[in-house]
């Protein structure tokens, strides 16, 4: 498996600079919000579940179908989030 991410995730970041450890909330969150199946699954291989339930939990604002599928992979319950039901701030 190719582990490269999108480049498409970190438009507005040096790509070359991010530490994988370091930036990992980062990283996570750019994935969780907006990868793809590959970018999902170069982050489960990078990070542990742990983690990435760290960081959904520390979410304001997931979409819907990404809560979803992503609560559903980690058997987290969606309702007990921070980022449960609200709404972008360009949509509020």
């Amino acid at each position: 498996m190719e582990t490269k991410l999108s480049d498409y995730l970190f438009w507005d970041v040096n790509i070359e600079k991010l530490d994988l450890k370091k930036d990992s909330d980062f990283i996570i969150e750019r994935i969780l919000s907006y990868g793809n199946e590959h970018d999902v699954n170069i982050m489960f291989t990078l990070y542990k579940k742990r983690k990435i339930k760290k960081v959904i939990r520390q979410l304001d604002y997931l979409n819907e179908n990404s809560l979803g599928y992503f609560c559903f992979l980690l058997n987290m319950n969606k309702r007990r989030l921070k980022c449960y039901g609200k709404k972008p701030l360009h949509m509020k």
